[in-house]
């Protein structure tokens, strides 16, 4: 379906909920914003949310996986927290929602300043890569780098055990979920 199933919905939540450094929470994926939301319902409230799909009109610079094509063609991204129920209006009006390419947006803004980076978007090996170099770049010291579809899809699976063997960066596969975890600067 596209989306983190129940038990990583529960890990995400509560990387959220635990974090302490950096200012703000990057998502590369948006999809339906189920997650999106999650954060900001978990998060501290001090931190912002600043989330990335591509939109269905741009042309990637990179290939997408086969099967992919149909996450990006949706009606529209973050249905879940463009029009929230009333509980949660408050956590979605923290959320900035962005439109582009990951692997050919300006991060620049948000170099060092995450708390938590959810990796998610193009499940695509060169993807991936860059979006984990991305993903490196932007967490702040002490944050937490978390990939989703470890073992679903070829290309992630592919890319973070590369990244892990070359760069030895020790990252966990949480078991029992497709996430795989990184924190900048763990032992």
């Amino acid at each position: 379906s596209g989306d983190v199933n129940l038990a990583e919905l529960a890990v995400l939540a509560s990387a959220a909920a635990a974090v302490t450094s950096g200012e703000e929470i990057i998502e590369m994926g948006t999809f339906d914003g189920r997650t999106t939301l999650n954060f900001a319902v978990n998060a501290p409230p001090q931190f912002s949310i600043f989330t990335l799909d591509l939109p269905p009109q741009t042309p990637p610079k990179f290939a997408l996986a086969a099967g992919e094509r149909a996450y990006v063609d949706k009606p529209r991204s973050g249905r879940h927290f463009a029009e929230p129920r009333p509980e949660f209006a408050a956590a979605g009006s923290r959320i900035t929602q962005a439109y582009g390419d990951s692997a050919t947006f300006d991060w620049s803004a948000h170099l060092g300043r995450a708390a938590l980076v959810f990796v998610d978007g193009s499940h695509a090996y060169d993807y991936v890569v860059a979006d984990s170099a991305t993903a490196r770049a932007l967490v702040a010291p002490g944050g937490l780098v978390l990939w989703h579809d470890y073992g679903v899809w070829e290309g992630v699976t592919r890319a973070l055990e590369q990244l892990d063997a070359e760069a030895r960066l020790g990252l966990k596969h949480i078991r029992g979920t497709s996430l795989v975890i990184w924190r900048n600067g763990a032992p």
